[in-house]
């Protein structure tokens, strides 16, 4: 495929450290493995370090570089060095660091790393154990078995072991003293609250504004549930107390309940302000900074953290009787590593000239540490130069810890190294009016990015519109009285009429000259026989179309295993 300038702008790029944001489409594999291929000529193979977020993306990468170089005379040196390509994912980058490192990251350096639907058993035992032993307890944690269920203690316990690191950090902020606890859970749930609050006093305000303004032009049934709602109101949005507030919110959006039906006109703009207040009012009552829930659920926790710190151990027993390490062990005993031992974080980032990094908006907040850990400090030493891709719209990992915030923060470190950031933002999937469009919407949908969590919308542009009379095609054919009875003579006869019909639209394509987007070569072109793709419901259909397609004089190929026993080498030796 022919680059782009702004391809060509991502992987010609003289900057020692660069962020690239790229669109969905946008051919970033591709300049990845280009950008890797230019730093080859500069550098050798274990000097670059790419990391992708799955196996198969690894995979995929390594092979696009071998062939490359195995192409390419002026990279033949590196030929015999292309099976230590430090390519693959975070945690097979982590295993390497620790592996490399075994007495000071105290690891089994012949240690196996468990997948996750092994881990995911080992963890889920650990939790029947736990489960059990508590049981016969009678303890705290006895309380919050029977507390919470028994069933949901199971299935709780599995998943806060798969993230124990951040839920052991949670229970220690929390302190020793369960008396100690109300406090930190209220301020927890105050600051969580705090901004969803805030969005619901805001669009209460206005609101409360549109009532006023608009009551006067309404029907006095109408006025009167303004006034009402307004009364209700005075408590204001600026109300510091949160419960006073949504006490007067509730108590407004009663009396819309009340008062307010069916009859009103559905053009009013204050009935449309009624039903808006009425959604808000439901919205607020589930936003307390602290309920009774919360409280009887304080006990139960005493018990729940003393369930989690039995399980946690008992997996730990598991793997080291196993001699196994999971993807969480990887994570964090690398960090461990590089954060706590300086010459060994000074050695890893001497030994890398390049640490590119490729979907790091999905990455979480313990890899994104070891990027940073690798990637170094203020240039004090030696250190690898970092390139990253991403795009934070496709941040769609939370559940695995990632968060759009850590791509921006990753941007920001490079642009403090002095690196640049630049775009990718031409789709290869899609044309230019779907483009457009898109492009149109979501500019109403993304406002500026204010927060850090937010994004700024980034217009892409598509490749040209489709050929005129491009899209589908409907051929009726005239098949007649030949209906699909369970007769063969007229089922043969059907597939005969059914083929020749679409052979002959292939040949009048191919006759005509119809244009084809070219992606080797990023222009429009004739199409070509290996432009075009016949699917078929059944295989019992392949020897029709073949035959079609050859009495039409187009050149076909079937895919192998099809046809075997009909080849001519295979009737030559009947």
């Amino acid at each position: 495929m022919k680059p782009t300038d702004e391809q060509i702008a991502v992987i010609e790029a003289e900057a020692t450290d660069l962020a690239v944001t790229a669109g969905a489409g946008s051919g970033k594999t591709h300049v990845l493995v280009e950008r890797y291929l230019r730093l080859l000529r500069t550098s050798s193979i274990p000097e670059i370090a790419a990391v992708t977020f799955t196996e198969a993306a690894a995979t995929e990468m390594r092979e696009r570089v071998r062939r490359a170089v195995m192409a390419d005379v002026d990279l033949s040196r590196h030929r015999a060095a292309l099976d230590d390509a430090v390519i693959g994912t975070v945690h097979s980058l982590a295993l390497r660091l620790l592996r490399e490192h075994p007495f000071d990251a105290a690891i089994d350096p012949s240690a196996a790393v468990l997948g996750e639907d092994e881990a995911e058993l080992l963890r889920r035992a650990a939790a029947v154990e736990a489960i059990d032993a508590a049981a016969e307890a009678g303890d705290d944690r006895t309380t919050a078995l029977r507390e919470i269920g028994v069933y949901w203690v199971g299935q709780l316990l599995p998943r806060m072991l798969a993230d124990r690191d951040d839920v052991g950090a949670s229970f220690d902020a929390m302190g020793d003293d369960p008396a100690d606890w109300h406090d930190h859970a209220s301020t927890v749930l105050g600051a969580a609250y705090g901004a969803e609050q805030g969005v619901i006093r805001r669009e209460v305000a206005a609101l409360a504004t549109d009532i006023e303004r608009n009551a006067p032009g309404v029907n006095e049934r109408q006025r009167e549930v303004a006034d009402d709602v307004l009364a209700s109101l005075q408590a204001s949005p600026e109300a510091a107390d949160w419960e006073v507030f949504s006490a007067a919110l509730a108590e407004a959006s009663g009396r819309v309940n009340l008062q307010v039906g069916r009859r009103s006109p559905p053009d009013s703009d204050v009935r449309e302000a009624f039903h808006k207040l009425r959604a808000l009012g439901k919205d607020a009552a589930g936003l307390p900074a602290w309920n009774e829930a919360d409280e009887r659920a304080l006990p139960a926790l005493v018990g729940v953290r003393a369930l989690f710190a039995d399980a946690a151990t008992r997996y730990a027993t598991a793997k080291r009787e196993q001699h196994a390490l999971d993807f969480l062990d990887l994570e964090v005993g690398a960090v461990a590593l590089l954060r706590d031992h300086p010459d060994v974080a000074s050695e890893v980032r001497a030994g890398f000239r390049h640490l590119m990094v490729d979907e790091a908006q999905d990455i979480n907040p313990t890899q994104a540490e070891l990027i940073r850990l690798i990637a170094g400090p203020a240039p004090a030493g030696p250190r690898p130069h970092l390139f990253l891709v991403g795009d934070a719209k496709q941040s769609i990992y939370r559940f695995r810890g990632a968060h759009v915030t850590r791509f921006a923060e990753l941007r920001r470190l490079v642009a403090d190294r002095g690196g640049p950031t630049l775009p990718l933002s031409r789709s290869f999937r899609t044309h230019d009016r779907l483009v457009e469009a898109a492009n149109s919407i979501f500019t109403e949908v993304f406002a500026d990015a204010s927060e850090p969590f937010e994004v700024s919308m980034e217009p892409m542009s598509g490749r040209p519109d489709p050929a005129p009379g491009a899209g589908p095609h409907l051929v009726l054919m005239p098949v007649g009285r030949m209906k699909p009875d369970g007769d063969s003579a007229v089922d043969e006869e059907r597939r005969g009429v059914e083929a020749d019909a679409g052979a002959a639209e292939i040949a009048a394509l191919l006759r005509e000259g119809r244009e084809v987007w070219d992606r080797r070569e990023g222009t429009m072109r004739p199409a070509q026989p290996g432009d075009i793709a016949v699917l078929l419901r059944r295989f019992s259909k392949v020897h029709a179309f073949e035959q079609a397609l050859e009495a039409h004089g187009v050149p076909y190929t079937t895919p192998s295993g099809m046809g075997f026993f009909t080849r001519q080498e295979v009737l030559d030796c009947a």
